[in-house]
């Protein structure tokens, strides 16, 4: 009986080291079978002889020593692909609780991935800067956002990326500034506008970076349950105004806890 439970536990033991130190298809390993392959060893060394108990008590040893070279070699592959863009960086939890402590009241919190969002729990309005119909000698101000504006919730999402280097912000905020000096000049139509100002959106610069992450602040209208979109506050104007100082409040709040790439990061042209 206990020949058999050492041989059984023997197969055991190759198989999970085996799962628990391979990659399959991917890169990745699943360091939590060799814990399993630990328990086989255990098992097989109580049964075996004592002559051949010191090589279980080996093989359990190097049960540990694999999974904790499988926990290495995972992070490192994280790491890597976190540079490379291909993979988000996931936030630490003691990220998330410094940034969903700082929530003023009146706005909530939730985590996705990489993601920390703030939501404002009332709505606003968003009107865009140009384009807009003049108003009626006689309209009252609330009816007039009322029939041009769009109520929506607004949210402010705390995007976290791969660190970027001082050298990369650079070149990205150039690429920025570029884009917003075209503005000076005035464009020849409203399509030109539009493609100057799609142009805008897509060069982001990121605001803030700790030892791990770089930041990007993300302004977001969420016009119903399926339905929303990235927004500029270059572009839009936000009623009630008390709206405007709340999303001010909650990135100055951002600002204590990270260190900002710029001396005043809320001026990025």
């Amino acid at each position: 009986m206990k020949h058999a439970l050492v041989v059984t536990s023997g197969i055991g033991y190759l198989f999970f080291l085996n799962v628990g130190l391979g990659t399959g298809l991917g890169v990745f390993r699943t360091p939590a079978y060799c814990f399993a392959a630990f328990v086989c060893a255990l098992i097989a060394m109580i049964c075996a002889s004592k002559a051949r108990r010191w090589l279980w008590i080996g093989a359990a040893v190097m049960a540990i020593i694999c999974s904790q070279y499988g926990y290495y070699m995972n992070n490192k592959w994280r790491e890597k692909l976190w540079r490379l863009g291909v993979l988000a960086p996931s936030l630490t939890p003691k990220v998330e609780k410094q940034v969903t402590n700082i929530c003023p009241r009146g706005w909530h919190t939730y985590v996705s991935n990489n993601v920390i969002t703030f939501r404002r729990e009332s709505p606003v309005l968003i009107l865009g800067k140009v384009s807009n119909p003049p108003r009626q000698p006689n309209e009252s101000m609330e009816h007039y956002l009322k029939q041009v504006g769009r109520t929506v919730q607004y949210e402010l999402r705390l995007r976290f990326t791969p660190l970027i280097s001082q050298t990369q912000y650079e070149q990205l905020r150039a690429t920025r500034k570029q884009a917003a000096a075209r503005f000076n000049q005035g464009a020849a139509s409203k399509y030109e506008y539009t493609i100057w100002q799609q142009h805008y959106e897509e060069c982001q610069v990121p605001i803030f970076h700790t030892g791990d992450y770089t930041v990007f602040i993300d302004h977001w209208a969420e016009i119903g349950a399926s339905a929303s979109h990235r927004i500029e506050p270059r572009f839009i104007e936000v009623y009630p105004p008390e709206a405007n100082l709340e999303v001010q409040s909650v990135i100055n709040s951002v600002k204590k806890l990270f260190t900002a790439y710029e001396t005043s990061p809320n001026t990025l042209f």
